[in-house]
């Protein structure tokens, strides 16, 4: 009599096998969303930081009347922050420099579910002046994507960020 070696897998081993790479993509693929999204909040935010560093020009070149910019006027108006109206991340960008030195420039976002048509702004405080001089306004990052796409720094709300 002949001994027979198995050579193979049979069925039910194939199946479990299937059955768990099945379960490791279930949970994969949403984790896997929320890093896009965050990432996609991340890259919008970058998208807006050279405005960020116009205005601080502007504000200490000394602004004397508001500056509201949106649309084209952001990207090429007389008082021009060098930004686009619209990014690749941005599907419109709103600017605003106030004579006391509040700024905030708003990114509506565009991308996944998740952000779509949602907003990151970097507001800048007012200055303020003190005994001791004037205190630069301070830089800070607002948004209203969910807090687990909210970058490092940033804070989350319920309510959309809006201008000065």
């Amino acid at each position: 009599m002949k001994n027979s070696v198995q050579k193979g897998f049979t069925l039910i081993e194939l199946m479990i096998v299937i059955a768990i790479i099945g379960v490791l993509a279930a949970v994969a693929v949403p984790a896997y969303q929320d890093y896009i999204a965050k990432a996609q909040v991340a890259t919008s935010l970058a998208e807006i930081q050279s405005a960020k560093n116009q205005i601080e020009t502007k504000i200490n070149e000394g602004v004397t009347a508001a500056i509201t910019l949106s649309g084209s006027s952001a990207a090429t108006g007389t008082q021009n922050v060098g930004i686009k109206d619209v990014t690749e991340r941005c599907s419109a960008v709103t600017v605003s420099v106030l004579t006391t030195g509040a700024a905030g420039v708003l990114c509506k976002m565009k991308g996944s579910n998740a952000i779509k048509d949602k907003y990151v702004q970097y507001l800048r405080a007012a200055d303020t002046t003190t005994a001791g001089g004037v205190i630069t306004g301070a830089w800070s990052c607002k948004t209203d994507a969910d807090a687990k796409h909210t970058p490092k720094g940033c804070d989350s709300s319920t309510t959309p960020p809006t201008n000065p």
